[in-house]
Order: C-alpha cells, then structure tokens, then sequence
C-alpha cells in the first residue's frame, strides 16, 4: 500500500505540472523523471546518480545488439558508467559520503568507431561474481545484483511502457473518450499498450531438456531467442492483434519475458496511476509534434514524444 501510495502521489503532482505547462516532451518530461525518482528512492540512489540508472538501463539492452557503433557505445557506458553507479550506490547505502567524482553521466569517455568493446561486468554471466572498479566482488556483489535485477529493468520497462501508451492514445482519439467516458478500462488500456508496444522486444532462454516446436527440435542447452513483441501480436491469439483496443483487457501478453516479474509489476502501477490521473484532468491530449523512435536492439521506444493536454 505504501508503494502504491507513493506511485499515486508522484503521478499526481507530475501531471498537474504538465497540466499546467500544456505542452510537453512525454519522454524527457514524464518517462524518465518518474521512475528515476520512484525506483530511486526505493533503492536509496542519490538523485545525482539517477540520469546514470537510466543510461545504464538502457545500455545493457542495447549492448546485446550486433557489434557496431551503437553496440560499442553501449559496452563503454556499462564499463564505465556502471561502476560509478554502483560505488555512488553503495556509498549512499552505507551511509558514508559518496565518491567525489564528476557525475558519470558528464565525464564518460566516448569510443572512435575502431575502438575495441570491453566487456562490462554488468554483461558477465549470472554466475559469475560481478566485479567493480572501486571495491571487491563480495562488497558489492548485493549492489549490482540490485541493480541489475532490479532497478535497471524497472526504469526500462516503465519509461518505455509509459511513451508506447501515451502514443497510443494521442493517435487514437475514440480510445482516449472511451475512457474519459469509462475510467474503470485504465487498467485494461494499459495492459493493450502494453501489448502493443511491448518494452522489451525479445528475450533468451537456456533450454533445460530437448523440446519439440513444430518439426523442429531443440536439444538442451541451446539458448532459444523469444520474440515476445512478435507473439503479442500473434492473430491466432489476438483478433485484429494491431488494433488498439481497450477493451481487450490482454491479461496474458508478455511485457519483459515468459513470467510475470516485479518489473512488470511496477510498471503497470506506474501506467495506471498517469493514465488515472489524466483521465480525470485532461479532456484531450494530442500529438503536438513529430515523434522520434529510438534507434535500440530488441526493444521499442521513442527518443521523443511532443504531445499537448487540454484541462476539462
């Protein structure tokens, strides 16, 4: 209840300040400061190292693609960036004073195209003990864990599940007053959004025993890539998978893997709780420029989203 409260509360003040401006960018206005500050403050992050969770978020996602400029650009930001991260994290919740270092964020290095990608320890394998520049694995084993379980996923999943669904809504007017008609399908049109535009567009599996799919079959041990974004839209489970329906109430679609997760959890109670308080103040919201997609490997998200809200 106590996080519920504190999710409610933040959407309630952040959307009466868009309100008041009108218009906005849903991305540097709304996507990122909101989970920034939740998940932030759950995990004890100090707000100036909270622009670096977000670059280490989106990183680690970006640093599974094929190896060019983008793929190598992220290495680096999970090299680097990652270990000032979790030493700023680990100092905070210990209670001692953080490192006097520049934020991260501001003093990275960026690559030449020729340089060689180094591999992050953020990237290493679970089972291997995960390995910061600034203090031993056993130290800050928790730290990264905490990290990379769970605060980095979150902030990925509700930053870009809040701009597919604010998308969504701007470009489908009769969705936005079957709302503002029947608020009790926030939930339900969250769950669509969700489906649509799925976060995280695809995942990998270790198979534990040979599996038979179709005429094909899989040995064990053989890593398997899902395309969750692919099966949210399969036909033969969703009728008109590419409609935005907020009817539908999709409960069973894929967010961030094969299994419900705290990170899909969060994420829906950070949706609703914008999407609630919109319905009730704005009585339109719109487009108010051209949307930008991120350029990412297996996930979909926007760089850019103007949109304008009208009070009623």
């Amino acid at each position: 209840a106590d996080l519920a409260e504190l999710i409610a509360g933040q959407a309630e003040d952040l959307v009466d300040d868009l309100m008041a401006r009108g218009s906005f960018d849903a991305v540097a206005d709304l996507a990122y400061p909101f989970p920034l500050k939740t998940i932030g403050d759950l995990i004890g992050l100090p707000p100036g190292g909270r622009a670096d969770l977000m670059i280490c978020a989106e990183a680690s996602l970006q640093a599974h693609g094929p190896l060019d400029d983008h793929t190598v650009r992220a290495l680096l930001d999970l090299e680097h960036v990652f270990a000032f991260l979790a030493t700023e994290l680990a100092a905070a919740r210990a209670k001692a004073p953080a490192p006097a270092t520049p934020t991260a964020a501001t003093t990275r290095p960026r690559p030449a195209a020729s340089d060689p990608a180094p591999l992050s320890p953020a990237l290493e394998t679970p089972e291997a003990a995960p390995r910061a520049r600034d203090a031993g694995a056993a130290e800050q084993a928790p730290i990264v864990h905490l990290l990379k379980a769970f605060a980095m996923p979150c902030v990925h999943t509700v930053a870009a599940g809040l701009t597919g669904m604010l998308w969504l809504l701007a470009t489908h007017p009769e969705a936005w007053h079957a709302l503002r008609v029947d608020p009790s399908l926030v939930s339900a049109a969250v769950e669509e959004s969700l489906r649509l535009e799925t976060p995280v567009q695809m995942y990998s599996r270790v198979t534990t025993r040979e599996v038979h799919i179709g005429d094909t079959l899989i040995p064990e041990g053989e890593r398997v890539l899902l395309l969750l974004g692919a099966a949210n839209r399969d036909p033969r489970k969703w009728p008109a998978p590419d409609r935005f329906d907020p009817h539908r109430n999709p409960a069973d679609h894929f967010v961030d893997g094969a299994q419900p997760t705290f990170a899909r959890t969060l994420a829906k109670a950070h949706l609703c709780a914008i999407l609630d308080a919109l319905v009730r103040k704005a009585s339109h919201l719109y487009l108010d420029g051209h949307p930008r997609r991120r350029l990412t490997a297996g996930t979909r998200t926007l760089a850019s989203l103007p949109l304008y809200v009208s009070p009623g």
